[in-house]
């Protein structure tokens, strides 16, 4: 993150202040990238540009983690909300990491957090089990809601078709309303099945 900010700082320096206001900063964070994501909330933010969306696709950061280090950053608008893109309940249950058969998530709620059942904010579950939080992650951001769930939704902007916790960056569904969000209108260039095998 300090290297990023570093070559940031540099090319701005080098176009001057005339590209500077052009630019725009967007974060998508996929499972654990969200947790990275979290820690470089102040990095990203002393960068002086305008930060417009932060995206996260089955986020594996701690409930607790979040509202210690991200939700302060929300509320003083250091950062953006930001948008999840998750399994649904049943899709985290359907969805199996190798012999263990359940989603990551899952895997890390109960076996990698020290204790048993340990909410993560890419969980239908824990959210619907922390109100506040789920109203103010799924209050409508430019008309679109902020926690799409796989499966449910049809519009522009709103729908991921991953049936694995693995899949969100796979999905040209969740990719493509990743980039409407980005742009704020639909992408001239949308992604294809195809270019995201790889």
């Amino acid at each position: 993150m300090q290297l990023l900010v570093k070559y940031v700082n540099e090319a701005k320096k080098s176009l001057g202040k005339k590209a500077e206001g052009d630019w725009e900063l967007h974060v998508v964070g996929h499972s654990a990238g969200s947790i990275f994501a979290a820690h470089a909330i102040t990095q990203l933010a002393s960068l002086g540009i305008s930060w417009k969306t932060l995206q996260f696709m089955a986020p594996a950061i701690r409930i607790d983690l979040f509202k210690e280090i991200v939700l302060p950053k929300i509320i003083d608008k250091t950062c953006p909300k930001p948008s999840l893109y998750i399994l649904s309940k049943v899709g985290e249950l359907d969805d199996d990491v190798g012999p263990y058969g359940k989603s990551l998530l899952y895997l890390v709620s109960n076996a990698f957090e020290g204790s048993r059942e340990v909410p993560l904010l890419g969980m239908q579950k824990f959210l619907e089990e922390d109100q506040k939080l789920l109203n103010l992650l799924n209050s409508a951001v430019d008309g679109l809601p902020g926690i799409v769930i796989s499966g449910t939704g049809d519009k522009p902007g709103a729908m991921s078709k991953s049936d694995t916790h693995g899949g969100f960056d796979n999905d040209p569904n969740t990719m493509n309303s990743a980039l409407v969000r980005i742009l704020g209108e639909l992408p001239k260039a949308p992604f294809t099945a195809r270019d995201l095998q790889f």
